[in-house]
């Protein structure tokens, strides 16, 4: 597999867990006693968006900075 294939795939799983984990968060929050220890553990989990995007920068044609 390629490396940019592999990134690819990383950030569309990085992409799945954040969804996933914004779920949980709303599901978690309709609760009569929601539990504020889990909704900040899956809100700390929800900041990967930082490990998606330093995965698009290593993508060709993405970093701006860079002339082709």
């Amino acid at each position: 597999m390629g490396r940019n294939r592999r990134l690819r795939k990383g950030i569309r799983s990085l992409q799945d867990r954040i969804r996933e984990h914004e779920d949980f968060i709303a599901k978690e929050k309709g609760r009569f006693n929601p539990d504020t220890g889990l909704i900040s553990h899956w809100d700390k989990e929800i900041k990967m968006v930082a490990e998606i995007e330093r995965k698009r920068r290593r993508l060709p044609g993405r970093n701006k900075n860079v002339r082709n």
